[in-house]
């Protein structure tokens, strides 16, 4: 199903956080004014869009270092979680709301394609948390509330509940995903099962194997809990981050060979611990990237950290944020960030 698209204006107010770095903080007003910002893009012509994720609706903003967002008609009772851009250039959106409400759309210039309803047969997924794309075609999405994920292979879409690559074998196990991304043409996913380790999702190698994933837990230490983001640099080169459940600490883990092999996972601290990570990010360089989250106890607000090295050494960015749960890390050093109650910053180096 196609529909027509517009879009309206929301002002912004800028202002300047002291502090060095974050001196040239530039603070603007969007129009995600439920608890958190979901999703961030920046699309490839240098647009950026923001999904509201706690509250309904879609942003965009030609230039972001300079234009006011536009709220995307259509949108306005949409819960947005993800945002990806296909190779196309159309952009896919995660989420959902209403009963009957598509779960996975796409926007191609002025129009929005229906890709994907709940189902409680054959797609039993009230509302999508993240949409990963592939180069050569493949989408999957998984549940925001469940273990169940969606698998399209170029021509028509499946659905699963067990797809650890023991369901091959009978071996059935239930996850659930915190994060799904794509790296060429396979998918990787972070999260884990209550009281386990934290698990990250390689790309099933067995025989038979579509969406099926291997499952790697980083470490033994079921106190970690689930991990919330992940970015992959190269097929032995991923970042995943989350937060001791146990002692309300922020986890940073980082493995840059044979990644399918636990003890290759290497945990970074730093200065601040008390939180959780909430969103990673990296350019197209695969050098500048950044991390952010919320401190715990929340009234303490959040936190950014940058690298320009591939994630080997980090920066804490001394400036005050509000908890923060989405970021966009640019190939000069600029980087982005937004939050609940319509928070968006941006700075340049």
């Amino acid at each position: 199903m196609v529909r027509m698209i517009l879009v309206s204006v929301v002002p912004f107010v800028v202002g300047c956080i002291d502090g060095v770095p974050g001196d040239d903080l530039q603070v603007q007003e969007t129009g995600c004014l439920g608890y958190q910002t979901e999703a961030m893009l920046v699309d490839d012509v240098g647009g950026m869009w923001l999904g509201c994720g706690s509250d309904e609706g879609l942003f965009y903003a030609e230039d972001p270092f300079f234009d006011d967002f536009y709220e995307v008609d259509g949108f306005d009772e949409y819960l947005v979680y993800d945002l990806e851009q296909a190779p196309d250039g159309r952009i896919y959106v995660a989420g959902g709301y209403w009963e009957g409400a598509p779960i996975l759309v796409s926007l191609a210039g002025a129009t929005i394609e229906e890709h994907l309803f709940y189902d409680p047969q054959t797609m039993p997924m009230g509302k999508t948390q993240n949409v990963a794309l592939t180069s050569d075609g493949q989408v999957m999405v998984d549940s925001l509330t469940g273990g169940n994920i969606g698998y399209f292979d170029g021509n028509s879409w499946v659905e699963a509940y067990y797809w650890n690559e023991g369901s091959l074998t009978g071996s059935d196990v239930g996850y659930q995903m915190s994060d799904l991304v794509s790296f060429g043409d396979a998918f990787f996913a972070v999260g884990s099962v209550i009281a386990s380790p934290p698990a990250v999702f390689f790309p099933s190698e067995k025989v038979g194997a579509t969406y099926h994933f291997e499952v790697v837990e980083i470490t033994n230490d079921t106190r970690y809990g689930a991990l919330e983001a992940l970015v992959v640099l190269g097929e032995d080169h991923l970042i995943a981050a989350g937060a001791d459940n146990s002692y309300h600490d922020t986890t940073l883990w980082n493995c840059t060979s044979s990644c399918r092999d636990s003890s290759s996972w290497h945990e970074q601290s730093f200065a601040f611990e008390a939180g959780k990570y909430t969103a990673i990010h990296f350019a197209d360089d695969g050098l500048h990237g950044i991390a952010v989250g919320e401190l715990d106890p929340q009234a303490a607000g959040g936190f950014v950290i940058l690298t320009s090295d591939g994630g080997n050494s980090w920066t804490h960015v001394a400036a005050q944020f509000p908890g923060l749960t989405a970021a966009w890390a640019f190939d000069d050093g600029a980087y982005a960030v937004a939050s609940g109650g319509g928070y968006f910053a941006i700075e340049r180096p």
